[in-house]
């Protein structure tokens, strides 16, 4: 528990900055007690919910998973080879149980930051996330370390005197399952995608504007022209030259509402605003913004695309609502009442996980819309998947969190949406970090260089192109989160049934 406390405390500690924001921060200086001490709290019981994953897994461990010493140390080296192999695979299969739980428990779960995302830099090993999900990941890792850590157990036995047994069949064999992993991944990165069957040049804009002045609306008007402005720039019919096919804005991109009526405070009438923007060429606009509910009262944070006019816009509502941030969870009860007066209304989940529809000469292309946190939601974005070119979008606004490393930590969560479900992702950020990422989880443009994509106002033009790879449905598309969900069924069950029925573990 407390070595899951110390993890989780250093690498959320971006997490704070959402506090601060609240109360006026723009940047690491100290923003008053009230701020400062409502950000730890913050990161405090975010890290609490997350180590308490990783007692439970030590816990595991300790009555399910630790090898005998007779059998490891004495045994002849069949027995203590597969001691050590049941009981590594035993740990990995906790690892893999513990952190899915974490996922998707209390109200929705959080899974950032788990073993597998490790490995969003290895694209050879990362490629395994097409059949296990990124939490299935998780298993290597475990599996390796724990044989590695019994073949060393072995010979500390023997140079002590307590053990007879010298093989290491069972770390051989591990490395072996990593070596076959990485094969794996490289012949995967290395299949061509096949036939083209469709081409999409889009532009990704990055407006960079601090979320206290998004808030305040005290850069509205500016907002709109210099939206407009970029847009007309790559948008706009050139005489013969082919404009974008696609720009995409962030989410918030929008000092209103979708439906609001901005004439009243010298802002642009939506109607107008867009119609206008369209009519500068056949391209395609998509961004976050908020709607209105079909009940009074009732709104959404939601993804619009527009093409030709603002009346024929297409609207997909967000699914996975963050707590805390866009609604209050049990929000009567103490102490969570207490944060009423900064969350003082919800926003509605969506229901609909139907991709957006963006007609092309070469067919038909799916727009995913996953907006802000939901593009580190495995489960949720293959919902979206049908067998047709289509592309993940992520629309997000990471200024809540200021100058921290959440907007790369935020990416790499994100680049195995990429590889689970094989099409490519293209990331509109208010601050960063706005990219395009292969169908292989590659990032393969961004705007700005690794460490210096905040605080960058510009527009990112890329092309997608899409085979027949990236039309088809993988593994992971088909059967989601599979291996994750067996782990979790045993993981129960040795508690449940016995480990000794389940497992054949006995007292020795």
């Amino acid at each position: 528990m407390a070595g899951g406390m110390v993890f989780f405390s250093l690498s959320l500690e971006w997490l704070r900055h959402s506090s601060r924001v609240v109360f006026g921060a723009r940047d690491h200086h100290w923003a008053g007690v009230a701020a400062e001490g409502l950000g730890a709290l913050a990161v405090l019981g975010m890290a609490l919910y997350c180590a308490f994953f990783w007692a439970l897994w030590a816990s595991w461990v300790r009555l399910v998973a630790r090898p005998c010493p007779r059998k490891l140390f004495e045994g002849n080296w069949q027995q203590s080879t597969w001691e050590s192999l049941r009981c590594s695979g035993l740990a990995a299969l906790g690892w893999v149980a513990c952190e899915f739980l974490r996922a998707h428990a209390l109200w929705g779960g959080f899974g950032w930051n788990g073993l597998g995302v490790a490995f969003h830099q290895q694209s050879v090993l990362a490629q395994g996330a097409e059949w296990v999900g990124v939490h299935g990941l998780a298993a290597l890792p475990v599996l390796v370390a724990g044989a590695g850590l019994n073949a060393l157990r072995r010979q500390w036995a023997i140079w002590r005197g307590q053990g007879s047994c010298r093989t290491r069949l069972d770390f051989t064999l591990a490395l072996c399952l990593l070596l076959g992993v990485a094969l794996l991944g490289l012949w995967r990165l290395r299949e061509p995608s096949g036939e083209t069957l469709n081409r999409v040049r889009a532009v990704l804009v990055q407006p960079q504007i601090d979320q206290v002045d998004l808030w305040s609306g005290r850069l509205a008007p500016q907002q709109y022209e210099r939206l407009a402005q970029w847009t007309r720039l790559y948008g706009e019919r050139r005489g013969t030259l082919p404009g974008v096919d696609l720009v995409l804005w962030p989410e918030n991109a929008l000092p209103l509402p979708l439906e609001a009526d901005g004439r009243p405070h010298d802002l642009p009438w939506h109607p107008e605003y867009f119609d206008g923007l369209l009519r500068q060429g056949d391209f395609a606009l998509m961004f976050g913004t908020e709607v209105e509910g079909a009940r009074v009262g009732e709104s959404h944070v939601a993804a619009a695309f527009m093409r030709g006019s603002f009346a024929g816009r297409q609207v997909r509502h967000k699914v996975h609502l963050v707590p805390f941030g866009e609604y209050l969870p049990m929000r009567e009860w103490w102490p969570f009442s207490l944060l009423r007066g900064i969350l003082p209304g919800d926003f509605t989940h969506g229901r609909s996980t139907q991709p957006l529809q963006f007609e092309q000469t070469a067919g038909p292309v799916g727009l995913i819309p996953l907006i802000c946190f939901e593009d580190g939601d495995g489960a949720l974005a293959r919902r979206f998947v049908r067998p047709e070119p289509q592309i993940l979008v992520n629309l997000t606004n990471d200024g809540w969190f200021l100058q921290s490393a959440e907007p790369e930590v935020h990416l790499a969560q994100a680049k195995f949406r990429a590889i689970e479900l094989r099409r490519p992702l293209l990331r509109a950020t208010n601050t960063g970090v706005t990219c395009m990422v292969d169908s292989r989880g590659r990032v393969l443009s961004r705007l700005g260089q690794a460490g210096q994509a905040l605080r960058v106002e510009g527009c990112l033009p890329v092309e997608v192109e899409l085979g027949r790879r990236e039309a088809g449905l993988t593994f992971y598309a088909r059967w989601g989160d599979a291996m994750a969900w067996s782990c979790l069924v045993l993981f129960f069950g040795g508690w449940l049934i016995g480990k000794r029925v389940l497992f054949g573990i006995t007292k020795d």
